[in-house]
């Protein structure tokens, strides 16, 4: 269960204002906060996150070049933020200093009771010496923005130490430099090798582990902790076959990655996945190889459905209307400019419902 802390309305409202959108905006137009921040921050999407990812892979494969990727996730990222840090990062996004220190001495002094259909519970807990309290409260209006400054400030320091992905122009006038990205707490590491360097599994999995060590050490520092299940990183390296420099497709058992969580000091594997793997990050499945089998079955046997179900409703002219445009088009939408589906796979995905909503809309399915 998630715990939902309910804050009175004017002081939260006030949270929305203040943290949430004027200093969020503030941050953006002084372009304060980190390129690869992108959760809750304004002209961003999440789609964008994921098509970072896919031409940064796209490059490494145009100049064959090896490399890797870490993705990650934090575990209740809202629940483990020290409000002490979170006042001090707010603070340098250009809060203003009452605010920051009211939220964390708010955070700090306040008493807890449960509330349940039966009511509010006598008792409470409140922070101590011994048990601080840490979290600044899921339903807190602040919430997104205080995680994405949390978020600034480890790319930043990681950024200082990490050069991540780098590519030049094809007259190497510009460079192009990117630790990842980050939509919330779904966060995407890149690592590429100097071409000077030998292009091997080695010495992508001892860069993916500097990397993956870094920012452990950094979620750890700042309260947070990885969430082992939802963790994995990816080698992208490359072999010869019948004289084609082709993608090594890779062994998942080959080479585990280990790493030593700071909280117990224990040694934790990191699951290596491979490139026809098809992880569904962002509520896309991407697989490094580029194929889209994943997805495309998915939205293959989601149209089947979809255009089963509008059959089924029975729906006024109006009601076909928004069935395609309202529901279909804005679900669809969201991954049309990622993934890279063929003329005849879309033709496939769209031929089903747009004859269902024709006709439920009072067209003929033919036209």
């Amino acid at each position: 269960l998630r715990i939902i802390e309910l804050f009175d309305s004017q002081l939260n409202a006030g949270f929305q204002i203040f943290i949430g959108r004027k200093m969020v905006w503030s941050a953006v137009e002084r372009k304060k906060l980190h390129p690869a921040s992108y959760g809750s921050t304004p002209g961003k999407m999440a789609s964008t996150a994921v098509l970072q990812k896919i031409l940064c892979v796209d490059q490494m494969k145009l100049e064959r070049r090896a490399g890797g990727i870490f993705d990650c996730d934090a575990t209740g990222c809202y629940d483990r933020i020290i409000p002490s840090f979170a006042s001090v990062h707010l603070q340098a996004l250009g809060l203003s200093q009452s605010i920051a220190t009211l939220l964390a001495r708010m955070m700090f002094m306040s008493e807890r009771h449960v509330k349940t259909k039966q009511g509010v519970s006598k008792s409470s807990i409140r922070t101590t010496r011994d048990t601080p309290l840490l979290g600044i409260g899921q339903g807190n209006g602040g919430g997104p923005a205080i995680w994405l400054a949390h978020l600034t400030v480890m790319f930043t320091a990681l950024s200082a130490v990490c050069a991540g992905f780098c590519a030049k122009c094809i007259q190497t006038i510009k460079t192009l430099t990117t630790v990842g990205t980050g939509y919330v707490d779904d966060v995407t590491l890149f690592v590429t090798l100097q071409k000077s360097h030998p292009q091997t599994d080695t010495q992508v999995k001892r860069r993916v582990r500097i990397v993956a060590t870094r920012w452990e050490k950094l979620l750890h520092v700042t309260g947070g902790k990885l969430e082992l299940s939802k963790c994995f990183w990816l080698p992208i390296t490359w072999k010869w076959k019948k004289g084609t420099l082709i993608m090594d497709p890779g062994n998942k058992s080959k080479q585990a990655l280990t790493i030593k969580e700071s909280e117990s000091g224990k040694a934790i594997i990191i699951p290596r996945k491979k490139p026809s793997d098809a992880e569904k990050r962002l509520g896309i499945h991407y697989s490094v190889d580029g194929k889209w089998v994943k997805e495309y079955t998915f939205w293959k046997d989601f149209s089947q459905n979809y255009s089963l179900k509008v059959a089924k409703a029975n729906l006024d002219r109006l009601g076909g209307y928004h069935a395609y445009n309202t529901l279909w088009c804005s679900k669809f939408r969201y991954v049309s400019p990622v993934v890279g589906f063929s003329s005849q796979q879309l033709n496939i995905i769209q031929k089903k419902v747009i004859g269902r909503c024709l006709t439920s809309a009072g067209y003929s399915s033919k036209m």
